[in-house]
């Protein structure tokens, strides 16, 4: 029966270098594989399916603004799932994409935006204005670090490959119940997706969201900032 379960629900797909230590990514990978799987078999691409979850948090957006609670579940929930089997198609069917362009990470920034500007029209309150207007900009700003960052290490990798590499490979750690744990609350990932459920919760329930994403997102933009300010020009 484990054997079985582990089948149906496989990592096999996963994307490993995003997972890591964290182990609620792992498990939504291994939810989202046999909706992959249906999605590969009506052969649909990967930007199609990219374009089901925009257009599904659009309509959750739109929910959450009428405050049409079940409506916005429904539709963020697939928007969340659609976004973890994209990348599970793609990798299935080896339709990697080939331009520069990355359209699946341009329209997670769309879905976060939107899912926070919805936020923002249904309270109609100061103070959720300004989480809302903040936690848009700091996710924005971090995008752009990160993306700085991603470039500085990808020249220190190309400047190191024509340096012959005589390490001894390691065994991979072990993951412990804090680096999971950090994993999983301290990284933004698809799994981050998941803190945007609070916003129906009343105002409380929208300021913890908000807080939190906003709390996060700066963070990760200061780690991204520290490493930088170690790294050579």
């Amino acid at each position: 029966m484990k054997a079985a379960l582990a089948k149906f629900f496989s990592d096999r797909y996963a994307n490993r270098t995003a997972v890591g230590a964290n182990l609620l990514l792992l498990a939504m990978y291994r939810f989202a594989y046999p909706f992959a799987r249906v999605l590969r078999a009506l052969r649909l691409s990967p930007n199609q399916i990219t374009t089901l979850s925009l257009l599904s948090a659009a309509l959750a957006a739109y929910a959450l603004t009428l405050q049409l609670d079940a409506w916005f579940y429904l539709f963020w929930a697939g928007a969340v799932l659609l976004d973890f089997c994209d990348g599970t198609v793609a990798r299935m069917t080896g339709e990697i994409r080939k331009t520069a362009f990355r359209y699946d990470h341009s329209s997670d920034l769309g879905k976060i935006f939107l899912v926070i500007l919805g936020c923002g029209c249904r309270y109609e309150s100061t103070q959720i204005w300004v989480l809302s207007a903040s936690a848009i900009f700091f996710f924005m700003f971090y995008m752009v670090i990160n993306h700085d960052l991603s470039v500085a290490r990808q020249r220190r990798s190309d400047s190191a490959a024509a340096q012959p590499d005589t390490r001894i490979a390691a065994s991979p750690p072990t993951v412990s119940f804090v680096q999971s744990l950090n994993a999983a609350l301290l990284t933004i990932n698809g799994h981050t997706l998941l803190v945007f459920f609070l916003l129906p919760l009343g105002e409380s329930g929208a300021i913890l969201g908000l807080s939190y994403f906003l709390m996060l997102s700066a963070l990760r933009a200061a780690r991204c900032i520290h490493i930088m300010l170690g790294l050579p020009k």
